[in-house]
């Protein structure tokens, strides 16, 4: 697992023509700043996706501490929580993120989420990609002052993510709406 955060860190200084390293604790300028920026590029691919390599299923019950207001039940989300996802028990539902917590009026939620997964062998190649990316647009200019690459390597991540997303997408069944009355009459002409 630490030699495919080590491999991602490799190609991504590789992208933008640096040094590579052994470890994250190597006594170089690049091992300080990648180790420094890699769990960040990494959460921001994984939150920018429902990806299907870092989606998680869980059944939450409430919490004994109630909201202040405006909720009846209040949630704790799971610590490698980085998005929920808008699974079935949610779905027409008003809810709000507090502070690390769900608050809604259910009484028990079936939560779907996007894990800060810490398995880097669950990515897809794809994933890799895209997290490689980011990280060298990150790092970039921080390692060789180079304006120009760091704006070509901000480029390159968009086009990888949007294909990665696209892939993923094709990786699953497609999700019918459920219809409800007033938009059934709606379209009927009712």
């Amino acid at each position: 697992m630490a030699d495919t955060k080590i491999a991602l860190a490799n190609i991504a200084l590789d992208l933008i023509g640096a040094a590579t390293i052994l470890s994250f604790d190597d006594d170089s300028n690049e091992a300080r700043i990648v180790k420094r920026m890699y769990e960040s590029s990494k959460k921001t691919v994984l939150r920018s996706h429902p990806w299907n390599c870092a989606r998680k299923r869980v059944v939450l019950s409430p919490l004994t501490e109630l909201p202040a207001f405006a909720f009846s039940y209040k949630f704790k989300l799971p610590t490698d929580c980085l998005r929920i996802l808008p699974y079935a028990s949610l779905v027409g539902t008003s809810y709000e993120i507090d502070q690390r917590h769900l608050l809604c009026d259910l009484e028990t939620i079936n939560l779907q989420y996007i894990a800060n997964v810490t398995d880097t062998t669950l990515f897809d190649a794809l994933v890799d990609d895209a997290i490689a990316t980011k990280l060298a647009s990150n790092i970039c200019y921080r390692l060789v002052q180079s304006t120009s690459l760091a704006e070509k390597m901000s480029s390159d991540y968009e086009r990888i993510l949007r294909r990665a997303k696209t892939m993923n997408a094709q990786e699953q069944q497609e999700q019918s709406l459920q219809s409800e009355t007033w938009l059934d009459s709606r379209l009927q002409g009712v």
